[in-house]
């Protein structure tokens, strides 16, 4: 167990399991990230603890756990002192860390690594998680999930989740408009979209995907006999919309690489997605693809207090 920073230190399972030592060194918190959680036994009560299951695996999602671990963190440095280890202290417990010290202490990445290694020489987080403090470092050490690189990252997961295990973790998923209407205030800032056909909610602006316009019917020159097709460039219209997945679409997202996504109340046909990517009406090849066409979705902006909702068509 090493003295990271002030009130800070990282260790592995066993210095986590050692309660004298812990008490000699005044921890009063325990974040273990780990596949399992810490069994302390009767001394489980003596310390206030937080369990972030992670493998050490580039695939598992460390980064959207970040903000959460570095608030566990402050708040036990705070208090007293905390402990954050995994199994051997090397990958897992030393992304969080690095994490928490670029949040606090403003450092870049291969700062925050480079404060570590001077204490601990041997730590290694996996390269899922170096991408990831680097993504982390970019978004201002912060997890902003309106952001294109997290909504990006976000897929890009759930798409290998899909390869190696045929499913998809429905949790990490947008909230459903229709059952979590917007309760902050601030519904102008964000367009809602609902089905043409029946009205109901489906998503908002901030789960939609966006991407670089394609070349136009060039891009699909290969499926014509004669070559080229007509031109693109700027005044290529995309008719679809990408979005992230949301809940109300998890069923048909379960199992199958590729499938329709029907409205949820009138069984509508809205859209298709395909966890192996699709190519969008613009050309652009989107990985994963989930859309839904715009001529079977209307978007309402809400202009005010005192103003009419408008239905953009």
């Amino acid at each position: 167990m090493q003295l990271i920073s002030p009130n800070l230190y990282l260790g592995n399972r066993d210095d986590a399991q050692d309660v004298e030592s812990l008490q000699s060194a005044r921890i009063s918190h325990v974040l273990t990230v780990d596949s399992e959680e810490l069994n302390l036994g009767a001394d489980s009560g003596t310390f206030e603890r937080k369990f972030v299951r992670a493998l050490d695996e580039w695939s598992t999602d460390l980064l959207s756990r970040f903000d959460e671990c570095s608030s566990f963190i402050q708040k036990g440095r705070q208090e007293g002192a905390v402990l954050v280890h995994c199994l051997q202290g090397v990958s897992r417990s030393a992304a969080v860390i690095a994490a928490h010290l670029m949040q606090v202490e403003r450092w870049s990445c291969d700062q925050a690594l480079q404060h570590i290694r001077q204490v601990k020489a041997d730590i290694r987080p996996n390269d899922g998680f170096m991408s990831q403090l680097m993504l982390y470092e970019s978004m201002g050490c912060r997890v902003d999930q309106s952001r294109i690189e997290f909504k990006q990252y976000r897929l890009e997961h759930l798409a290998q989740q899909f390869h190696e295990q045929g499913q998809v973790e429905s949790s990490t998923f947008a909230s459903d408009p229709h059952e979590r209407p917007d309760s902050t205030g601030n519904v102008s800032n964000t367009a809602l979209f609902r089905c043409r056909k029946c009205r109901r909610s489906l998503f908002r602006s901030d789960s939609i995907m966006e991407h670089d316009t394609g070349s136009g019917q060039t891009c699909f020159s290969w499926y014509k006999r004669g070559g080229a097709g007509d031109g693109g460039g700027s005044s290529v219209q995309c008719s679809s919309i990408f979005v992230v997945p949301v809940t109300w679409m998890a069923e048909s997202l379960a199992g199958v690489v590729q499938g329709k996504l029907l409205c949820p109340k009138c069984n509508g046909r809205l859209g298709s997605f395909n966890w192996a990517g699709e190519q969008c009406s613009c050309g652009a090849w989107i990985t994963p693809s989930i859309q839904l066409h715009k001529n079977r979705i209307d978007e309402v902006r809400n202009l005010g207090p005192n103003s009419p909702v408008k239905v953009c068509r």
